[in-house]
C-alpha cells in the first residue's frame, strides 16, 4: 500500500465527520498529538493517530480526552482546521 501524503502533523486539528473515523459515533475534533502508522480497511489507507479528541465541532465542544484512533486517509485534507490559540494570545 503507497501511503497518501500528506499525513496528519502533531499539532493540527482535525474536524472529522462520523464517517472519516473509526470507530465512533458523531462528529469529532482531533487535536493531532502523534501520528502512529498507516493501515489498511477494506483496501483503503487510515492513518492511526494518538490525539486530544472532543465531541462537536472546533468552536463547540464538550472537552477534551485522550483517545488513539483511525483516520480515513482520503478525508484528512478536508478536515484541516487552524490550530487553537492560547488563551488570551
Amino acid at each position: 500500500m503507497t501511503g497518501p501524503t500528506p499525513a496528519p502533523r502533531p499539532g493540527e486539528v482535525l474536524a472529522l465527520s462520523e464517517s472519516a473515523y473509526r470507530f465512533g459515533l458523531g462528529p469529532i475534533v482531533l487535536h493531532v498529538a502523534e501520528v502512529l502508522n498507516l493501515v489498511e480497511f477494506d483496501g483503503a489507507p487510515w492513518w492511526e493517530i494518538a490525539g486530544e479528541v472532543a465531541s462537536g465541532t472546533p468552536a463547540r465542544h464538550g472537552g477534551w480526552i485522550t483517545r488513539t484512533l483511525y483516520v480515513d486517509a482520503a478525508a484528512v485534507q478536508s478536515a484541516r482546521r487552524p490550530p487553537p490559540t492560547a488563551q488570551g494570545a
